[in-house]
């Protein structure tokens, strides 16, 4: 558990290593993981905004991590910020993520059908909207609460599993980290 507090990076020096940032990044992800009184996911149930994590990160400085110094920003490069290794295994667990969860909209999917039956195919009743959004809705940048989910789930064909698949299998099986394509 961290001792550190936001007001100790206020009066201490400012970072100036990728080290010195790195060890920076750790303390906030320390001070976040003892905060216990923000549930992420029922604030995001409840449409609220993460403004004490949004202060956090602007009191650590991250957020200047790669501004220049002479603006005062931390004057990082991007490979000190984000290494190969690093975006591959977020990649890697991204598409791990985004495969389970086409899998498990799809099941819901076929369920749903398996319940209705023929009829809830009809237009009439708009779940057909399900199964056609499953199969082709890009991913969504943010997500919609539940009732807008379930009409338009944000998984299919235009960003392809059996390339997450790939990618995960391929990091996992070879530890070889994928390399960025439009699907990444």
């Amino acid at each position: 558990m961290s001792t550190v507090t936001p007001a100790d990076w206020q009066t201490g020096p400012a970072p100036h290593s990728a080290q010195d940032w790195i060890a920076r990044a750790a303390e906030v992800a320390a001070l976040l993981d003892t905060d216990t009184d923000t549930d992420a996911a029922a604030r995001d149930r409840a449409g609220a905004t993460p403004h004490a994590e949004v202060r956090l990160l602007k009191d650590s400085g991250l957020v200047t991590l790669l501004g220049p110094t002479e603006h005062g920003g931390g004057g990082q490069d991007w490979p000190d910020a984000v290494t190969a290794k690093t975006r591959g295994d977020f990649e890697v667990r991204v598409a791990a993520v985004k495969a389970r969860a086409t899998d498990v909209a799809l099941e819901i999917d076929n369920r749903v059908f398996e319940v209705t039956g023929a009829r809830s195919t009809a237009t009439t009743e708009g779940l057909d909207r399900f199964w056609r959004n499953v199969r082709t809705r890009p991913p969504a940048t943010r997500p919609p609460p539940l009732n807008e989910a379930l009409r338009a789930a944000p998984v299919g064909l235009h960003d392809p599993v059996a390339y997450k698949r790939r990618e995960v299998g391929r990091r996992v099986l070879e530890g070889e980290l994928p390399e960025p394509t439009w699907y990444s």
